[in-house]
């Protein structure tokens, strides 16, 4: 294991290693399977998604990080990096409120659609917001700038799903998140040693384990918050095959971007039936 400790030591993630490697393979062979909507009622589901999806982004993800650029105390490389970040992602959220809208143009998707929510039991996830809320570093590790969801997504791909939606989600959403993403890794290191060397080491660890372990079982990620979960799976041909590399990639991030191993942790809402490891060489 390398030693990370210290302000300004360079990580040792890289996006290409053996764990991402599966989840890659495993995408292109997914991406031969994607097809259009077959009727107008996965026409019409579909796009009732991406309009919800748009608007959870840009409430949810962009409005986390609007509250933290004005309530946290931060420096200005910070400020920069989540107004950057802000920029991202309400591109790719209005961007799949228009492809709702090009699927089923009787309806605004900008809107809120509470019948939509309330059929599936979608919404508002008010206890992981309140706990973004909470101070800064809990922001970073709970939030969406560290980065479980580069396997945790895998949950999020739609067999079902419109060609050029899929072109631009391969071609501009993916890799344009994962420049963003590999930058803020960098800025996260070094906030959590400066923590470290202001507080000490056994408390800031021990405060990233106890975050880390609230945020998975406070739906932080689709994998494991059932109504979003289970509705992907069931209604748009969705998969948990990439699940069990979580733990695992869990590990990779806390290694080559913390510099240190995690803590076990234990998920309330994983999926039943799902293993929770598999053979990266599968």
């Amino acid at each position: 294991m390398a030693n990370l400790a210290g302000v300004g030591t360079p990580i040792t993630y890289n996006e290409e290693n053996e764990i991402l490697d599966v989840v890659r393979d495993w995408r292109k062979k997914r991406q031969a399977q994607v097809h259009p909507p077959r009727n107008d009622q996965e026409r019409l589901i579909l796009a009732d998604w991406l309009g919800y999806r748009g608007r959870d982004e840009i409430i949810g993800i962009c409005g986390s990080a609007a509250y933290a650029l004005s309530h946290f105390d931060m420096d200005i490389d910070w400020r920069v990096m989540l107004a950057e970040h802000l920029e991202e992602e309400t591109g790719h959220g209005i961007t799949f409120i228009k492809f709702g809208d090009k699927l089923d143009p009787s309806k605004d998707h900008r809107q809120p659609d509470p019948a939509f929510e309330e059929k599936y039991g979608l919404g508002y996830r008010s206890n992981l917001s309140n706990l973004l809320k909470r101070d800064f570093l809990t922001y970073l590790i709970a939030g969406n700038l560290w980065v479980y969801g580069h396997v945790t997504a895998s949950c999020r791909g739609p067999l079902i799903s419109d060609p050029e939606l899929r072109r631009w989600q391969v071609e501009q959403q993916g890799p344009g998140e994962r420049e963003h993403h590999y930058h803020a890794l960098q800025m996260l290191h070094d906030y959590v040693w400066s923590q470290i060397e202001r507080y000490g080491e056994e408390p800031i660890k021990r405060k990233i384990a106890e975050i880390d372990q609230e945020a998975m079982n406070n739906s932080s990620r689709t994998l494991w918050d059932p109504p979003t979960r289970d509705f992907l799976v069931n209604h748009l041909e969705c998969s948990l095959d990439m699940a069990p590399l979580f733990f695992e990639w869990r590990r990779y991030l806390y290694l080559n971007v913390l510099g240190w191993e995690p803590e076990p942790a234990t998920i309330k809402e994983w999926p039943s039936g799902v293993p929770q490891s598999m053979p990266i060489a599968a």
